[in-house]
């Protein structure tokens, strides 16, 4: 998973989640109405998608993570998991989604995180990739490297290199 938002510790922005079998979800909950500069300048550039509200954004989330059996969810940064359980208590309603997960934290951020794009579903299929090579679980297979290779074009941005240190690392 990754997450986007305001400055350290600040609001959530969106958030990316990406299953081992490609099964991914993204959104945009809001943009703030004051962004921190990085963010004006890194983030909102390249989301790719407008914000769909708090609201709908609990919901679709809490749909999204019920439909996946026994989720593990890995993160590089603390913030991303906090987001992510702030994003599900967001429901206007004032009702809670309680999720029966797995949260693990990496206790370092791995190489791809220092080639971030800021964009919360390129960095969570990169996150995914790297984590895949260092455990073998699932296969960096061409069609996710390819996938995510032509995500980043989109944005007019190269990740050869980014692909090349994925499976130097294996």
């Amino acid at each position: 998973m990754d997450a986007e938002f305001n400055g350290f510790g600040g609001d959530l922005i969106s958030i990316a989640l990406v299953c081992e079998d490609g099964q991914e979800w993204y959104e945009v909950a809001e943009i703030p109405a004051e962004p921190h500069p990085f963010v004006v300048q890194h983030v909102l550039p390249v989301l790719g998608k407008e914000p769909i509200g708090r609201d709908c954004f609990a919901q679709s989330l809490a749909e999204f993570l019920a439909s996946v059996p026994e989720p593990v969810i890995i993160a590089d940064w603390p913030d991303d998991i906090r987001c992510l359980c702030d994003g599900l208590g967001q429901f206007g309603s004032g009702m809670r989604f309680r999720l029966g997960c797995t949260f693990v934290l990496l206790p370092q951020q791995p190489p791809c995180a220092l080639q971030t794009m800021h964009n919360a579903l390129l960095d969570a299929w990169a996150l995914r990739l790297w984590h895949a090579e260092q455990t073998s679980a699932i296969g960096c297979d061409e069609y996710s490297v390819a996938y995510l290779s032509w995500a980043h074009r989109k944005q007019a941005r190269t990740i050869t290199s980014f692909a090349c240190d994925l499976r130097e690392l294996s």
